[in-house]
């Protein structure tokens, strides 16, 4: 599992998993998530660490993931990190429950496929 910075292309943080992990495992994919933000400066990664607040961000910051990435620990995590989201995946039950987050409310398009994207909630 790997994680790249979109502009530059750079590899900011990776997992090697076993074979058998799960696709849909939130825990790996906030890890990575956490190790890529701390590869970016305290400038860029301001406000994007657990629990920081919303206003100390400086720069947004986007994740793209396919439909491993759609689970309502992982997007939660990102919300929780001021991070926004964009998902791509089939609609079916798991989707449905992983499209409202924190509040933040997702809508697919009622379509098979699609994607989300969602800022988080500023309070």
């Amino acid at each position: 599992m790997f994680c790249f910075a979109d502009r530059t292309g750079e590899a900011l943080a990776g997992i090697l998993r076993a074979g058998n992990a799960g696709a849909n495992t939130a825990s790996d994919h906030l890890s990575v998530l956490d190790t890529a933000v701390s590869q970016l400066g305290d400038q860029i990664a301001a406000g994007h660490r657990p629990g920081e607040a919303p206003d100390v961000v400086n720069r947004q910051i986007v994740v793209r993931a396919d439909s491993a990435g759609c689970t309502r620990d992982f997007l939660g995590g990102c919300v929780d990190r001021n991070i926004s989201f964009m998902v791509s995946a089939r609609k079916k039950p798991q989707i449905t429950e992983a499209e409202s987050v924190g509040g933040v409310g997702v809508d697919l398009g009622g379509s098979r496929c699609g994607s989300a994207s969602v800022q988080p909630a500023r309070g």
